[in-house]
């Protein structure tokens, strides 16, 4: 039996992960730039995924297109419509 409501890792928005192969990514702003992180998935749920490894709450990732951004990319985050002040 698994309880999902019990978990307390991060989750983001299932649209955020990339998979190539073996592995999973994710773009995360910082500092303005790019950076793609590798990360393990856990628990799928109604759009979402838990973040077993690779991130940290309070990580800004970028939730759709990520494909089409690369490392070091310079972007300007916004968060429900408004700029990001987050680095």
């Amino acid at each position: 039996m698994i309880v999902a409501s019990n978990s307390c890792n991060v989750s983001i928005p299932l649209s955020a992960v990339l998979y190539g192969g073996d592995t999973a990514v994710v773009a995360v702003v910082r500092n303005d730039r790019i950076e793609m992180r590798q990360i393990a998935v856990g628990l799928m749920a109604e759009g979402d995924v838990e973040i077993r490894e690779g991130l940290n709450e309070g990580d800004l990732v970028v939730a759709k297109a990520a494909a089409f951004f690369r490392e070091g990319d310079r972007v300007r985050p916004f968060i429900d419509g408004k700029p990001s002040t987050a680095k």
